[in-house]
């Protein structure tokens, strides 16, 4: 004997139909995604553009010998104390130091940081200081007030000048800041 499903409450059944469901609209996040958009090309732009970074004395210090040796000694220190602990390395990991995971990780990236600033300053003590001459455009205190403006700034379009572009960062900021 089989039994029969008990009929619908009231006689009828009363399943809904078909649903026809529509996403929310997030109107906000397309225009905080072009506002940030737009940042981050001006932001490009104005490294690649900006005569103030002198980009080829950048690549020139940054192939120095004591930089290269303060990275690979960081980097080295950073290794030694991921393979010293439990789990950094997975089997390949000694477990002398009692530290997994994240506190691995930090202790490693800590260490890598301690050990290249001590490099930089032992290195500094050790080296003879560049004469004041070569330093002017590099250091500020160096540098004479009337090289560090631009005579030709008030020229410029305002999408090229510093004050426009710093007031419309810091309105974007706030208006940033209150809504989210």
């Amino acid at each position: 004997m089989s039994a029969t499903p008990a009929p619908p409450v009231g006689g009828l059944d009363e399943r809904p139909g078909k649903i026809d469901a529509v996403p929310v609209r997030h109107p906000g996040r397309w225009v905080v995604i072009a506002i940030i958009t737009v940042l981050v090309a001006m932001f490009v732009h104005m490294l690649l553009t900006n005569p103030a970074f002198n980009w080829s004395f950048v690549f020139e210090a940054m192939i120095q010998s004591p930089v290269l040796r303060g990275l690979v000694a960081g980097t080295l220190s950073a290794v030694v104390v991921a393979f010293l602990s439990k789990d950094a390395f997975g089997s390949a990991s000694l477990g002398v130091l009692g530290l997994s995971g994240q506190g691995a990780s930090f202790v490693a990236a800590s260490t890598a940081f301690v050990v290249d600033i001590v490099l930089s300053v032992v290195v500094s003590l050790a080296t003879q200081p560049k004469p004041s001459s070569e330093l002017k455009g590099l250091v500020y205190s160096e540098t004479p007030r009337e090289d560090l403006v631009d005579p030709e700034e008030a020229t410029m379009p305002w999408f090229q000048r510093t004050l426009p572009l710093a007031g419309i960062a810091l309105v974007l900021v706030i208006i940033l800041n209150v809504s989210f």
